[in-house]
């Protein structure tokens, strides 16, 4: 699961897919927290961390999707399927 969760971060951040949404969401994140926070007036930051959780909701999905569609592009997905690791374990990773 190590290995796996390895190559899938390693193949995020050596092209611009990861950096591009990594800063993506966190221009949401900074845009939500100066509208909520700073100019609302709210000295509690959980308001923030709780509505970012949708943010996430978005993003999360689209990054495994082009995961999957990565393996199955590459032919991989067949490989990843018969190896000794659960289907859990492979999400996991």
């Amino acid at each position: 699961m190590a290995a796996i969760f390895k190559r899938e971060f390693k193949s995020y951040f050596s092209g611009m897919m990861g950096w591009v949404l990594t800063g993506v969401m966190l221009l949401f994140g900074g845009i939500y927290f100066t509208a909520a926070n700073l100019q609302g007036g709210y000295t509690d930051f959980t308001i923030t961390l709780y509505s970012f959780v949708i943010v996430l909701l978005v993003f999360i999905p689209l990054l495994t999707m082009r995961s999957f569609a990565e393996e199955k592009r590459a032919r991989t997905d067949q490989l990843l399927l018969t190896s000794p690791v659960s289907v859990p374990g492979i999400v996991l990773g």
